[in-house]
């Protein structure tokens, strides 16, 4: 399993494709946080926005390099197209965590080169002394922040990936779909406003706005909506990963 996730990283990362996403990553970071001060979760969250947008491109550009003849070649090799499919899995998520580092590399260094103060200071009630205390941009909420962008990141890969050849053949509609779904999941929230009974469709898009909402009035991270957001963000993940490696196996080539 590790050298075939370490063979998906070598195709991916021998071509140009992740070029662009990444830059376009770095910059849409950049662009985040020029202004300054800014608030921790506000951030950390429109920076999930534009994490999920870069990984489901990344998905959907992953699975078209996967090349048909040294797939066949490799699953006879292994004796198990599930342990390949499963595999690239695991390069996905691996992924999604190295982009989740990016992510979070960018804060850490500016708000370091603006001498800490890139974020606004939090007051922070502590239950123990009763007392109002300042915290910068610390351990729990890189933390934290990591683990949202890696689930966040590993949501967008693996709606990417719905569109692989071999579950839509047509490429345009493939990508048009998954262009769609990425428009109607951050438009979800505003459109069940103005449509309520929209709801019994959108809910099966991925929850990125509703993860918004969830930690709108919040001014840092409680550990708990941290730890529901991310496992409901991996089990949406894992649940596409799923539908995709079985259409896969049930179709062959």
């Amino acid at each position: 399993m590790k050298d075939l996730v370490r063979y998906h990283f070598k195709q991916y990362f021998k071509t140009n494709k992740p070029i662009i996403p990444f830059t376009v990553l770095l910059a849409s970071l950049y662009l985040l946080y020029a202004t300054k001060p800014i608030e921790i979760v506000d951030s950390i969250m429109s920076a999930c926005v534009f994490v999920f947008l870069i990984t489901s491109w990344i998905g959907v550009t992953a699975c078209n390099l996967e090349n048909e003849v040294s797939e066949q070649i490799i699953i006879l090799r292994i004796k198990s197209s599930k342990k390949y499919y499963y595999s690239h899995i695991f390069f996905l998520f691996y992924l999604s965590m190295l982009i989740a580092l990016v992510a979070i590399a960018v804060p850490i260094i500016l708000n370091a080169l603006d001498g800490n103060h890139l974020f606004d200071k939090m007051a922070m009630v502590s239950d123990a002394a009763a007392k109002v205390t300042e915290r910068d941009f610390g351990i729990p909420d890189i933390l934290c922040a990591f683990a949202l962008l890696t689930a966040t990141a590993f949501m967008g890969c693996s709606v990417g990936e719905i569109s692989h050849p071999r579950v839509i053949k047509n490429r345009n509609i493939g990508i048009l779909l998954i262009f769609l779904v990425d428009a109607l999941s951050i438009a979800q929230v505003s459109l069940i406003e103005v449509l309520p009974a929209a709801r019994l469709v959108l809910w099966m898009l991925p929850p990125v706005t509703k993860m918004l909402h969830f930690f709108s009035n919040e001014e840092y991270f409680p550990v708990l909506k941290v730890i529901v957001s991310v496992t409901i963000l991996l089990i949406y993940s894992g649940i596409l990963s799923f539908i995709k490696v079985k259409i896969l196996d049930n179709k062959k080539f």
